[in-house]
């Protein structure tokens, strides 16, 4: 076995100071990262503090409001039948046109016909108008305000109207006229459809 040779003084020095060097690099390293991610600590907290008061000078928009729901009831054709004006004494009123409506209506149900608009022209080139009596029309045929319970009937999509908004203007009117009692036919005459004769 060949005999280890001792290290002389001058090795034991070198050896050493490398030692030390190494350790001293290695402090130098773990300083120099903790001083790095206080640096970033800073800069972080300063960008907050900038954003925090970016959103103070310029808050964001509040939110859309909820929208208020209907001071109306909004009622399915079967529904109407069955509970409303079947037991509880509702009238449907059918706000088409004199001419639409004389030609077929939901006659199965207690059904009145006061019309909000005139349809004149021909297919295709149909003219549709509001008509300004009636609301007056309206007061003559219900004109106890506090009894009144109605159904008011527009148009379906295919239909020449009123349509769905100007079925809720209608009811917005009565309403303020003081009926309190009011509801829209969901789907306008195409849903509550029962032909005359059939």
């Amino acid at each position: 076995m060949k005999k280890r040779r001792e290290l002389t003084e001058e090795e034991l020095q070198a050896a050493q100071e490398a030692r030390e060097a190494l350790a001293a690099s290695s402090k130098r390293m773990l300083e120099e990262a903790a001083g790095r991610a206080e640096q970033h600590k800073k800069l972080r907290e300063i960008r907050e503090a900038e954003e925090a008061e970016f959103l103070r000078l310029n808050p964001p928009p509040p939110p859309p409001p909820e929208p208020e729901p209907a001071p109306w009831r909004v009622v399915m054709p079967l529904e109407a039948a069955e509970q409303l004006i079947g037991e509880e004494g509702w009238t449907l009123v059918d706000v088409r046109s004199a001419r639409d409506f004389g030609k077929e209506s939901a006659f199965a149900f207690d059904v009145k016909g006061i019309a909000s608009v005139s349809v004149t022209g021909r297919p295709l080139a149909y003219e549709v108008e509001r008509l300004d009596g009636w609301l007056e029309e309206v007061r003559d045929a219900f004109p106890d305000r506090s009894e009144a319970k109605l159904i008011i009937m527009g148009g379906g999509p295919n239909e020449l109207g009123p349509h769905v908004e100007d079925t809720e203007a209608l009811l917005q009117e009565l309403i303020d006229d003081g009926y309190s009692e009011v509801a829209l036919g969901v789907g306008g005459y195409e849903n509550w459809q029962v032909r005359r004769g059939s």
